[in-house]
């Protein structure tokens, strides 16, 4: 009985012990709890990155969670995929109408009266001078529209200061001095008892936990929705600019979370009704959850269930503007038309073509699950390469550099070290072909038992 607590309140809802007892109606859980928690100390990651008392935050890797980040992946690969085989018009389209969206989300947000005129402007019309109320909305969707076609994967201190710097105006240059906030948010006395809220980081504490969060995100291969949402909880948790925190937090967030090969889909998802105030009941209730017990899987379920919202919104539109009819003959028209042709001479026909047996790849539901593994095999193999190499393993075919350029939306520098790191990694073998490199996959044999 302790074990399906265990799995219905780790796996079917993630829960703390004080919605334990509002579920079951009763406070005496503690051997439930007990049961909860030793199931999660199964899955248990944990991360060298400390709260404000030097103790470690962890999360809980569960099946379910697993599954859902899976799911998402995989939508959004077929998202890109579609996107990228739209024409320029339609591309275009799509972008304006996101870009429109979270203007106008922002606008909302911070209380400004904007026209939708004045919002096209702002957002196309770099030449015309705005009112000092709109500056930062202007710079809130230059950046995104800077980062959209970036093929950028690491976040650095230059990355996180020329996205601040584009708010305050200032070029930091590589000088951080100025960089931090500069105002304590905290009173240390009300800090006195162990385990207790913070507003924000202290002052002396901000370098070093900035410091530690790029350590993480530099050193661990975590799945990108893992390791943004973890960002977005750690910046949230700092608070470390005099301004605009909850925009670089979020532009910091879709940029991590795009990778080298989403960014146009992450950049345009609207998160920012939900993420730009962090006053909403669910964002605050995540947060502090994760605060309070080091356990950061409250938070990251949360960020998880935001995405699936916003692909699935990304997804009615892809319904429009994507997907291509295929008419068929409806069954009385084939009626009729066999009707007609009952008088004419039967014609025997044989089909013979001079072609090979034709060799098949994975399903499109394996190559995900194969794409996983592949990371888990070989350390050095980034989610984009194994993703393409799981649909792309065909004995007997041959592969480009302009094939994965185009598939995963990269740049042909990306593209070209990409498939080189494939072929030394001993997947696919590297040929010179009319002065063309291909590469062609290698049958791996299985390892020897010692």
């Amino acid at each position: 009985m302790e074990l399906d607590f265990a799995l219905r309140f780790s796996e079917d809802s993630y829960l703390t012990i004080d919605e334990i007892r509002t579920a079951l109606k009763t406070s005496s859980v503690d051997l439930i709890w007990e049961k909860v928690q030793a199931y999660r100390h199964l899955y248990s990651v944990s991360i060298d990155l400390p709260n404000c008392e030097d103790k470690l935050f962890s999360y809980t890797l569960t099946r379910s969670l697993v599954k859902k980040i899976i799911r998402l992946e995989r939508e959004m690969t077929s998202l890109i995929v579609s996107f990228d085989h739209l024409d320029s018009e339609a591309q275009k389209s799509l972008v304006n109408d996101h870009l429109f969206a979270i203007a106008a989300t922002y606008a909302k947000i911070n209380s400004l009266t904007i026209s939708n005129d004045e919002l096209n402007n702002i957002i196309y019309n770099q030449t015309v001078e705005i009112p000092q109320a709109f500056r930062s909305l202007r710079n809130y969707i230059n950046l995104i529209k800077t980062y959209m076609f970036s093929d950028q994967e690491e976040l650095t201190i230059n990355e996180i200061a020329s996205v601040y710097g584009q708010f305050v105006r200032k070029d930091f240059n590589g000088n951080f001095e100025n960089l931090f906030r500069e105002t304590d948010l905290i009173n240390p006395d009300d800090h006195k008892e162990k385990g207790s809220h913070y507003e924000a980081a202290p002052l002396d504490k901000i370098k070093s936990m900035l410091s530690d969060l790029l350590s993480y995100l530099s050193n661990n291969e975590e799945i990108p929705l893992i390791k943004s949402s973890i960002l977005l909880f750690y910046l949230t948790y700092i608070v470390p600019f005099n301004y605009f925190n909850e925009e670089c937090n979020l532009i910091l967030f879709k940029y991590l979370l795009g990778g080298k090969n989403y960014k146009i889909l992450t950049m345009l998802m609207n998160f920012e009704d939900e993420f730009l105030e962090c006053n909403s009941l669910a964002f605050k209730s995540a947060f502090l959850s994760s605060e309070m017990t080091l356990d950061l899987t409250y938070f990251i379920d949360y960020v998880v269930n935001k995405v699936s919202q916003a692909i699935d919104a990304f997804t009615s539109v892809k319904k429009v503007m994507f997907d291509k009819e295929v008419i068929l003959p409806k069954k009385e028209e084939k009626k009729e038309a066999e009707s007609f042709n009952q008088e004419s001479p039967t014609i025997v026909v044989e089909r013979k073509v001079a072609l090979p047996t034709l060799p098949e790849g994975l399903k499109a539901d394996e190559i995900e699950l194969v794409a996983n593994s592949l990371v888990e095999l070989y350390p050095s193999l980034k989610s984009g390469q194994a993703y393409f190499y799981a649909a792309h393993c065909v004995v007997g075919k041959y592969y480009t550099i302009a094939q994965y350029k185009k598939e995963m939306n990269v740049a042909y520098e990306t593209a070209r070290t990409s498939m080189d790191n494939l072929a030394n990694l001993g997947l696919y073998k590297k040929e010179n072909v009319k002065n063309k490199f291909v590469y062609t996959p290698v049958i791996q044999k299985e390892e020897e038992e010692l």
